[in-house]
């Protein structure tokens, strides 16, 4: 039994090397399949990535356009402020200075 059973193996394995190349074609075929595959999927990953660059990049300069706008809106509500103070500031002084004429010639209030 154990014969039989080795002998169709040994046919077999001399069959092997005269057998015609079909196989091997489908395993070139296949590698061929698999390398082409692979370089669609690096052209579609080095697309991705391109993409996914241009999207930071636009998004950075929109961010950088927000802030500069809003710099802008800071200074001008600083400079306003700075304005109303200011006039409020002349506007004290001048009727302090106007209440100190006219209460020179009168005593001081302590007095």
């Amino acid at each position: 039994p154990a014969a039989g059973a080795g002998g169709p193996r040994a046919a077999l394995k001399r069959k092997l090397p005269d057998a015609p190349s079909p196989p091997t074609l489908a395993a070139s075929t296949l590698t061929d399949l698999i390398t082409r595959g692979i370089d669609k999927f690096v052209e579609l990953e080095h697309k991705r990535m391109r993409l996914e660059l241009d999207l930071l990049e636009r998004l950075r300069h929109e961010e950088l356009e927000r802030l500069e706008r809003m710099r802008r809106e800071e200074m001008d509500h600083e400079l306003r402020l700075m304005s109303v103070l200011a006039s409020l500031f002349n506007n004290n002084n001048s009727s302090s200075s106007v209440n100190l004429n006219s209460s020179s010639s009168e005593p001081p209030a302590g007095s």
